[in-house]
């Protein structure tokens, strides 16, 4: 069989072959049976012809187009509530279920600044509180629109510059129960420590002793991830063991696997 898709094909053609257990091969529209579709694409090709199997993908926290799609993954599970959804969490994607996570050589360098931010969506109060918590202190460094405190050197790209901190802040945009987008990757490819606030999955999925996680959204709740942080920044000994932890609850190899997608995917097509 041959699929449709506007998405990564190799990756989709992987995926759908564990769904069916047949080889899924690369087509155009008119020769594809399946479509594979993304919430970014333009075009809605759901409605071009009818599908033997229709599957959207969404890497935001919401899918915002209806029709008649045999399963949706995607990360908010609280507004995609329904029997065809597959809770989807994009960092498995971006870092192939955490398998190009390298363990940091064992002689590394331990960053002498303290933490940084690139933030230009002003929405998340969160981030907000603990950005300004965290600057009132003179403990940050914030490289985007919201509260800029520093421009970026010339010459230097975001992840030479992120490789320069001991933590980076990278809460996300909204909190919803399985949406992890790529924030969390800049500081983990890095080998710095991800400071993470937004899936409510979060500490079931990363491994505390990596990925530092306020416990709720309280100010308190955030102070205390401050204080652990400053005392982290005073032992290099403690950092370094923090950076080579296994970044996920279950070692290096994110609990989502492809197999996993692949069979909640094949219950949704055999309940059809």
């Amino acid at each position: 069989m041959k699929v449709f898709t506007t998405f990564d094909s190799k990756w989709v053609c992987e995926l759908l072959s564990k769904v069916l257990g047949i080889p899924i091969e690369l087509g155009t529209i008119e020769e594809s049976d399946i479509l594979f579709e993304d919430v970014h694409n333009q075009m809605r090709y759901i409605y071009l012809k009818t599908w033997k199997i229709a599957g959207l993908i969404s890497f935001e926290p919401f899918h915002h187009f209806s029709g008649p799609y045999d399963f949706i993954m995607c990360g908010n599970t609280e507004q995609c509530i329904g029997p065809k959804i597959v809770p989807f969490v994009f960092l498995d994607y971006i870092c192939d279920f955490g398998k190009n996570l390298a363990t940091p050589p064992k002689d590394i360098i331990v960053p002498t600044k303290f933490a940084c931010t690139f933030v230009s969506n002003p929405m998340s109060d969160v981030r907000n509180r603990f950005m300004k918590m965290l600057i009132e202190l003179n403990l940050l460094d914030s490289y985007g629109k919201i509260f800029h405190t520093i421009d970026e050197p010339a010459g230097l790209s975001m992840d030479q510059i992120i490789s320069q901190y001991k933590f980076y802040i990278c809460f996300e945009n909204s909190s919803h129960e399985a949406y992890i987008s790529e924030k969390p990757l800049a500081a983990l490819t890095n080998h710095t420590i991800p400071v993470y606030y937004g899936a409510t999955c979060a500490s079931k999925y990363f491994n505390s002793k990596r990925v530092l996680i306020p416990e709720n959204s309280s100010d308190e709740a955030l102070i205390d991830v401050i204080r652990h942080m400053i005392n982290i920044s005073h032992n290099d000994e403690q950092y370094k063991q923090i950076i080579s932890a296994p970044v996920f609850v279950g070692g290096f190899i994110s609990p989502n696997s492809m197999d996993s997608y692949a069979s909640q995917i094949r219950v949704i097509l055999n309940n059809r």
